[in-house]
């Protein structure tokens, strides 16, 4: 019997442009600082008892622009919290919760800032 050759190494220098190539997919695909839009779970918490909730329209702003909104006719009562994925980017929103309970006719309404960082959901309270 002969023995196998054995396998050269591959000198560290010469695999360093894939590995770097890979830290940089890495990078962008978490993101990239902030760079880079990233899906994002987007949960509105609900204040107060669901089952006298009637209807539910939540909504995005990005300064002017309406980025998403979403409505629920809740007949029977809420049964979860409303949410919602988008792409976003880091930074700073403003997000409505509009709110028709059963025997008021106004909606009660919360307008927050929403801080999105690096997580993947951010709840809205």
């Amino acid at each position: 019997m002969t023995p196998k050759p054995l396998r050269k190494i591959t000198p560290l220098w010469k695999r360093l442009p894939l590995i770097v190539l890979g830290l940089f997919g890495i990078w962008l695909w978490q993101g990239g600082g902030g760079l880079v839009s990233t899906e994002h779970t987007l949960v509105w918490k609900v204040p107060g008892a669901y089952a006298s909730v009637r209807k539910v329209e939540v909504q995005l702003w990005d300064g002017d622009e309406l980025l998403t909104r979403l409505e629920l006719d809740t007949p029977n009562g809420l049964t979860m919290d409303p949410e919602r994925r988008l792409t976003l980017r880091r930074g700073r929103y403003r997000s409505e919760l509009l709110v028709w309970r059963e025997g008021v006719p106004a909606p009660q309404a919360t307008r927050v800032e929403v801080e999105v960082g690096p997580e993947p959901t951010v709840v809205i309270r």
